[in-house]
């Protein structure tokens, strides 16, 4: 009886450590997409004012959002090695 008290335990534990993994990675996800669409229609608006200079920096600032979040999806679904 003991036993089957430790397995149900430690399926509780871990079941409630992936939905808090999954949860916060994909909060962490929703906000970096928003950075990126922010970003992006600065950008934008940046071209088509003809101001390349802020253009760039923000082509810059998409480029880390875009690196940030393709490394939070790969811990969001579990791609540790990729």
């Amino acid at each position: 009886m003991i036993i089957f008290e430790y397995f149900i335990s430690a399926f509780v534990i871990g079941s409630l450590f992936v939905i808090g993994w999954i949860t916060v990675f994909m909060m962490v996800a929703a906000f970096l997409t928003n950075q990126f669409d922010y970003y992006h229609s600065k950008s934008n608006a940046a071209l088509a004012a003809k101001d390349f200079d802020k253009a760039t920096v923000y082509n810059e600032r998409l480029q880390v959002v875009t690196k940030r979040l393709t490394k939070v999806e790969h811990l969001l679904y579990f791609q540790f090695f990729v």
